[in-house]
């Protein structure tokens, strides 16, 4: 049996692979710096509103433990190269440290994670503008930071895989976000789990969240509680029913 490092840690990698692997389909080495890493970001953050519990967790890891990135020096050294070009995109007059694009990453991380912690229900592609801005400053100045943020706010899209789940189960009323994929697949993954187990599956720190999805996934006869549940002090055990299993076929992302 795995233990919950090693998961935590293999959650972590899924989670860097995939965003990066995301960022990545977008970028254009043809295109002038900025423009590259603008590319790059919104996809980041488009990939960020779809999966936000994962993206919180991994950022948090991140922000109180840096050292997490050790032992992933290519992924690191990835994204720092890609922010250190911006040097070779200034004037001669113009030369901030290498180490510059630590700091950079550092700043739009925690500029991403205040916006997860707070639950703001806004798209997380509003913080592409200042995000860029962060980013440009030290190396392109002032005016190209404020030039980023005035250009017109982006507009965020339906992803693949939202209009997967639209197609599939439109006419169920509930919407399937990431949190409440996480739960039906950790149900389905081990039936019989309880709340708080449910809940540190699904990467839901919040206990009065969980309660709250578990009891909408139940009314919606998605789940069920086989458990002896409160009023005999024993935890809920939860499983699918029919209809969550088919549900959770219908959305599942495809591989």
């Amino acid at each position: 049996m795995r233990s919950p490092t090693s998961e935590a840690d293999a959650a972590f990698d899924d989670a860097l692979a995939r965003a990066l692997e995301r960022a990545s389909a977008s970028f254009d080495p043809t295109a002038e710096w900025a423009a590259r890493v603008r590319a790059s970001l919104y996809e980041l953050l488009e990939f960020i509103d779809e999966r936000p519990e994962l993206a919180q967790a991994c950022i948090a890891q991140v922000l109180a433990s840096p050292e997490t990135l050790n032992g992933r020096g290519e992924t690191l050294g990835r994204i720092t190269t890609i922010i250190d070009e911006g040097r070779t995109a200034t004037r001669a007059s113009r030369q901030p440290p290498p180490l510059t694009a630590r700091g950079v990453i550092g700043g739009v991380l925690g500029l991403i994670y205040a916006r997860l912690i707070a639950r703001d229900p806004r798209p997380m592609v509003d913080l592409l503008n200042p995000s860029m801005s962060i980013i440009v400053l030290p190396y392109l100045g002032n005016a190209a930071a404020e030039r980023e943020l005035s250009r017109p706010s982006p507009k965020p899209r339906s992803s693949p895989r939202q209009q997967v789940l639209d197609r599939g189960v439109g006419g169920l009323g509930l919407r399937l976000t990431y949190r409440t994929l996480a739960v039906l697949e950790a149900i389905a993954a081990e039936p019989g789990l309880s709340n708080n187990e449910i809940a540190e599956r699904a990467g839901i720190a919040d206990p009065g969240q969980i309660s709250k999805l578990l009891k909408r996934v139940a009314g919606h006869g998605l789940a069920e509680n086989i458990g002896a549940g409160q009023p005999q002090g024993e935890p809920n055990a939860w499983r699918l029913t029919p209809k969550g299993e088919q549900v959770r076929r219908t959305a599942a992302p495809r591989r």
